[in-house]
């Protein structure tokens, strides 16, 4: 019960803060609340929906997916790229914390850069932070004022993209979710434009300067650098701790990377904003 979704009629009775404190007519609900509330907190529990996506839009995915069959085909086809700006997203692992990045690269402009600091590796994976840095490459395609543009968003993880493809419905795939979110707003807003978008598979290791020059900045996020796109730090974001005895800490901290990636966008649009007012 505690991973209902939202749209559950249960998900407000077993979310609601004083459910256990229910006194007269009490339900099942309220004793087995009551029975495990030093265990399990469900607000602080990865919801597993209904549904992966709007079923109206699960039929089309928002961008073109190119996996080509081996590194040679994807460093060729990462170098011969055509599309106008260039977006690499990497996820990083450094001395027991992860971060992720992604960088913007448009001929003639400075390279945009976003990190983000996931925490322990003992509570987030490498391949969490590779789905966290394409959620920030997309954050960064949808700051672009250019409409009309064509983007391709590469990442060197087979498993982030493919999980595009897949059911989303599995424990973790909510920054793949969260991906599909932005992007379908992405191509709502510039529907009447010439936009396009493709993920591609960009081997890592094999000189392509995006893939090199994203790696680095990831390294920098998992050391603990995490800014936005004015170059300043928001405050740290506390870690959630594990809320069901059962799992391991790795998967009970899903949540809490969503929970991140959430607030650290929502302050980039924040200062976007109020420099647009300036």
């Amino acid at each position: 019960m505690a991973m209902l979704p939202k749209e559950h009629p249960l998900h407000s009775v077993v979310n609601r803060k004083n459910t256990r404190e229910v006194k007269r007519h009490r339900t099942a609900i309220h004793n087995l609340l009551d029975r495990y509330q030093d265990s399990i907190d469900p607000r602080k529990i990865e919801k597993i929906p209904a549904t992966s996506q709007d079923p109206i839009l699960a039929a089309a995915i928002p961008f073109a997916i190119s996996i080509p069959e081996d590194r040679e085909s994807s460093t060729r086809e990462a170098k011969n790229a055509a599309e106008e700006v260039q977006v690499f997203s990497d996820g990083s692992a450094i001395e027991g914390k992860v971060g992720a990045a992604a960088v913007l690269l448009r001929a003639g402009k400075p390279a945009r850069t976003l990190h983000l600091h996931l925490g322990s590796e003992e509570k987030h994976t490498v391949h969490e932070a590779e789905s966290a840095g394409i959620v920030l490459g997309l954050h960064l395609i949808s700051t672009e004022r250019k409409n009309g543009t064509t983007f391709a968003l590469g990442s060197d993880n087979q498993a982030a993209i493919k999980a595009f493809q897949s059911n989303l419905r599995s424990s973790g795939h909510h920054l793949a979710r969260e991906a599909l979110r932005i992007a379908h707003q992405i191509l709502h807003r510039k529907r009447k434009t010439k936009y396009a978008l493709t993920i591609r598979w960009t081997a890592g290791h094999e000189g392509i300067e995006g893939n090199e020059a994203v790696d680095r900045e990831a390294k920098k996020a998992a050391e603990g650098l995490t800014l936005d796109l004015t170059g300043n730090a928001p405050p740290p974001v506390p870690e959630k701790t594990p809320t069901h005895e059962p799992l391991s800490s790795k998967e009970s901290s899903h949540r809490s990377s969503q929970i991140q990636v959430d607030k650290h966008l929502a302050q980039i649009e924040k200062r976007g904003e109020d420099a647009s007012d300036r």
